[in-house]
């Protein structure tokens, strides 16, 4: 479900989702390709405003550190209490494009993504997922989402860059799937074919290995081997 609210636990509601959608890539250790979409499954509260996404074309660049955003989340707060949807301003301190780590003070920002000092306030455990706005033309944006940060909420944070993922966020809403009897990567999400995820148990990716050859033994004999690391798709 989806919670449309100021407060969770009065005034809102809550919308069904038909589809999760984590990104095929995302490292939980790592914290990169951090994004995930939903598809609901009815129709937004009519009073309900969709704020965009920053196309690529809007996308952060250098020039923008500096730029102001504001946080939102019901996450944790200064007094350690939270469930309560709070803003809070904040700067982008720094763009990383990649394809290596960038670095922000003790803090590291994964390719996608942008950070920023937790000096003057920022999201906190329970904040994940949540956006950071930004105006782009004096139209309001969702520049960020969310990621990580340092374990107290005191030094650091990341959010992912929706405009570093704008051609798979497009081809989602579009309802794209992957075909997985070309090479091409007609989701955008960096996997092509049967390299996706999504093509998991299709006839046209064969398993690879998963029959061969039966070894010709003689009465008496005793064969010995393990079935680990061996492939557990069969069609």
């Amino acid at each position: 479900y989806v919670y449309f609210g100021s407060d969770v636990d009065q005034g809102g509601q809550w919308v069904s989702v038909a589809e999760v959608m984590p990104h095929p890539r995302y490292d939980g250790d790592a914290y990169t390709f951090d994004l995930g979409l939903l598809r609901l499954a009815e129709a937004a509260p009519a009073d309900a405003t969709p704020i965009p996404f920053l196309p690529a074309t809007l996308g952060l660049q250098t020039a923008d550190e500096g730029a102001a955003v504001e946080f939102v989340g019901f996450g944790r707060t200064e007094s350690f209490t939270s469930g309560r949807k709070l803003t809070v301003p904040g700067t982008v301190g720094k763009v990383c494009d990649g394809p290596e780590v960038c670095s922000l003070g003790a803090g590291q920002v994964v390719p996608g993504a942008f950070g920023y000092s937790m000096a003057p306030g920022g999201p906190c455990s329970g904040d994940s997922g949540g956006p950071a706005f930004i105006l782009r033309g004096g139209v309001e944006h969702v520049a960020g989402v969310t990621s990580y940060g340092d374990e107290n909420c005191a030094y650091y944070g990341v959010s992912t860059r929706p405009d570093a993922y704008a051609a798979w966020i497009e081809a989602f809403v579009a309802g794209v799937r992957e075909d997985c009897t070309t090479a091409e990567d007609e989701d955008h999400d960096t996997l092509a074919g049967c390299a996706d995820p999504d093509c998991d148990g299709d006839p046209a990716c064969p398993a690879g290995d998963a029959c061969q050859s039966a070894e010709a033994i003689s009465c008496g004999d005793v064969i010995q081997g393990s079935t680990l690391g061996g492939s557990h798709k069969f069609r």
